[in-house]
């Protein structure tokens, strides 16, 4: 793995949240073995579970896998593999998915979205031990995150002083 400089900076792949998509979740009453969507037909499966009723699926039209979600892209359903789709985490560095992380355990401790949003007090629901787990959490993943904004400050620094000319350059 590199590091924030190397790899493609060029934009080549759609995300999964720029194009339609079909979940199975919709489709969980029907008894057919395919819908016809926007004039595709798209095979079912279903498989089933031990103590009965079943978990249903959509069989991907291009590679036959079994798929909960397909996406439209170009006018045709596919899985998001056969479209090459990537979801909006896999483009995140490590001080964004810090920072992501940091947010994510602040609201489940119901603080109001931001950085700077104070703590609440512990919900009488919760445990002690639950509300002090995430509390050490959150610190760990704020440590985190200043350290992932630091390495890529001091990165850019370093980037920087190669590309400034020196004194007696000029």
């Amino acid at each position: 793995m590199g590091n924030i400089f190397s790899g493609n900076r060029g934009r080549t792949r759609l995300e999964t949240d720029e194009v339609p998509s079909l979940s199975i979740s919709r489709y969980r009453l029907v008894e057919d073995d395919t819908i016809v969507v926007k004039g595709e037909r798209i095979a079912l499966d279903r498989n089933p579970r031990y103590l009965g009723g079943g978990e249903r699926y959509f069989l991907c039209p291009s590679c036959g896998r079994r798929r909960r979600r397909l996406f439209r892209v170009e006018g045709r359903y596919a899985c998001s593999r056969c479209h090459r789709l990537q979801y909006p985490s896999q483009r995140q560095r490590g001080a964004d998915t810090a920072l992501r992380r940091f947010l994510a355990i602040k609201a489940r401790l119901g603080a109001a979205p931001g950085l700077l949003s104070p703590i609440p007090p512990k919900p009488r629901y919760r445990h002690h031990a639950s509300q002090r787990r995430l509390t050490l959490q959150l610190l760990d993943a704020a440590l985190d995150a200043c350290r992932a904004y630091a390495l890529r400050n001091k990165s850019l620094d370093v980037l920087l002083a190669r590309t400034q000319p020196t004194p007696g350059e000029r």
